[in-house]
C-alpha cells in the first residue's frame, strides 16, 4: 500500500544527499550545499513530473499539497523576478522546497504501492535513533570539546532544532512498542538537552509524549483537541507577543525560568521579542495583505537597541527566529491565512481517517499518529525557530506526511 521497494530506496538516496549537506556545513564547506540543493530541488520536480506524466492522476484528501506547491511556485517565481529586476539573490524558496516530497502524494495513483508496514517503520526508527546518536555526538563535541575545536569551523554553535529527531525516535518507539528503545533514546535527548538547553525541545516533549501514550490507545479525540488548541496558540502568538504587553512579558519570564534557572543555560527571550516587533514594524511599512512580497530577507536590524550585536555580525541584521513571524513578514495576512490552512489540513485529514477507519491495522496506525505527531512538531518547531528554511532537515517530516497520505489515500473509505 505505501512504499514499493524502488521507491522507499528512492527516499534513502534523498536522506543521503541530505546528510552530505550537513556534513558540508560543517566541514566550512557550504558553498558545495548550494549546488547540491538545486540537484534535491530537480530530483523532486523530476520524480513529481514523471508521475505525472505517467499516470496522469491527480489524487488527494486534502488542500495540503497543493498549498505546499503553490507556496513554492510562488516563492521560485518571486526569486526569479527579484534576482532578473533587482539583482537580489536572497530568496525564500528554501522553506517550500522539501515540501514538494509531500506533494508528491496528490499525482501517485495507490495502485501502484505495495505496504510493508513493518519495514518502513523499522527504517524510520533507525534513521530517527541514529539521528539522535549524532546530534548527541555534534552537541558533545561542540560543547565539552572546548577549545579544541574553536580554530575549525566545526565549533560553532549547536544546531538545537536537530533534537526533534529524538522526539520522533521516542514516540514512534512507543507506537511500536519498542519501550527499551525509547527510554535509551529519551536518555540521549536527555543528555543532550543539559549539553544544549533549549526550551523549544522541553515543550516539544511535555506535548508530543502524552499524546503519542493517547493514540496508542486510540483515543483519538483528546489528541484532536490539543492539536487544535497547539494550532491556534502558534496562529496567536505572534499577534500576541507584539500587541499584548501581558503575554510578551509571561513569556519572556518562562522563557526566563525554563533555560536560564531550570536548564542552567541562557536566555535570550527579550532578544527574541524585539525581532518579532521588528519584523511587524516593517510589516507596516509594506503590505499587511500581502507583506513583502517573499523578497527572502528574514532578517531584521537590532543593533538600535542592542549595540553588542554589531560585535556578531557588522550588520546589525538578525534572524527572525520564529517561520510563523517570517511567514506573515514575507506574505502579509493572504499567505499567512493560507500556510495556517495548509497545516491544519495536514493535521485533521489524518484525525479524521483515524476516526472513520477504527479497524486499522496496527503498522498502518502507527504511520499516520508518527505523521500527527511530526504535525505537531512541524509547528511547535516553526513558531520558535527559522525552521522551514532547513529543508534537510524538513525532508524528514515531509517524507513522513507523504507516507501518512499515500496511507490515508489507500486503505480506507474516502475522507
Amino acid at each position: 500500500m505505501l512504499l514499493s521497494k524502488s521507491k522507499l530506496t528512492f527516499f534513502l538516496i534523498f536522506f543521503g544527499v541530505l546528510v552530505s549537506i550537513d556534513v558540508l556545513g560543517l566541514m566550512g564547506r557550504s558553498y558545495y550545499a548550494m549546488p547540491i540543493k538545486y540537484l534535491y530541488l530537480i530530483i523532486i520536480v523530476f520524480f513529481i513530473s514523471i508521475s505525472l506524466y505517467k499516470y496522469r492522476t491527480v489524487d488527494s484528501r486534502t488542500l495540503a499539497p497543493f498549498i505546499a506547491i503553490a507556496f513554492f511556485l510562488i516563492t521560485f517565481g518571486m526569486f526569479i523576478f527579484n534576482f532578473i529586476n533587482l539583482g537580489y539573490k536572497t530568496s525564500y524558496v528554501s522553506a517550500f522546497i522539501s515540501a514538494l516530497v509531500f506533494a508528491a502524494a496528490a499525482f501517485i495513483p495507490t495502485r501502484i504501492y505495495i505496504f510493508d508496514g513493518k519495514k518502513i517503520l523499522r527504517i524510520l526508527l533507525a534513521l530517527f535513533t541514529f539521528g539522535s546518536i549524532f546530534y548527541l555526538i555534534e552537541t558533545i563535541l561542540k560543547t565539552i570539546g572546548g577549545t579544541s575545536f574553536q580554530g575549525y569551523y566545526f565549533y560553532q554553535d549547536v544546531e538545537h532544532v536537530k533534537s526533534f529527531l529524538g522526539v520522533l525516535a521516542i514516540t514512534l518507539a512507543i507506537l511500536m512498542g519498542k519501550y527499551k528503545v525509547a527510554i535509551f533514546v529519551l536518555a540521549i535527548t536527555i543528555f543532550s538537552l543539559i549539553l544544549r538547553p533549549t526550551s523549544t525541545l522541553i515543550l516539544a516533549l511535555v506535548i508530543c509524549l502524552p499524546a503519542v501514550f493517547a493514540l496508542k490507545v486510540r483515543a483519538i479525540v483528546p489528541v484532536q483537541i490539543a492539536s487544535a488548541l497547539v494550532l491556534i496558540g502558534a496562529t496567536a502568538l505572534p499577534f500576541l507577543l507584539v500587541y499584548t504587553d501581558t503575554v510578551s512579558n509571561f513569556a519572556v519570564e518562562v522563557e526566563s525560568i525554563v533555560k536560564s534557572d531550570l536548564l542552567g543555560g541562557v536566555s535570550n527571550a527579550e532578544f527574541r521579542l524585539y525581532i518579532i516587533q521588528e519584523a511587524f514594524r516593517e510589516l507596516e511599512q509594506t503590505s499587511f495583505i500581502f507583506g513583502n512580497g517573499f523578497t527572502g530577507d528574514t532578517n531584521v536590524f537590532v543593533a538600535f537597541k542592542f549595540p553588542y550585536w554589531v560585535g556578531n555580525t557588522s550588520s546589525g541584521l538578525a534572524a527572525i527566529h520564529s517561520d510563523f513571524v517570517i511567514i506573515i513578514n514575507q506574505s502579509g495576512y493572504v499567505g499567512y491565512a493560507f500556510f495556517i490552512l495548509m497545516l491544519s489540513s495536514i493535521l485533521f485529514s489524518r484525525f479524521r481517517h483515524l476516526r472513520k477507519n477504527k479497524d486499522l491495522e496496527p503498522e498502518i496506525f502507527n504511520v499516520v499518529s508518527i505523521s500527527i505527531i511530526a504535525g505537531l512538531l512541524l509547528i511547535l518547531y516553526s513558531s520558535f525557530n527559522p525552521f522551514l528554511q532547513q529543508y534537510h532537515f524538513l525532508h524528514f517530516f515531509w517524507m513522513l506526511l507523504f507516507f501518512s497520505e499515500m496511507a490515508c489515500k489507500t486503505n480506507s473509505t474516502r475522507v
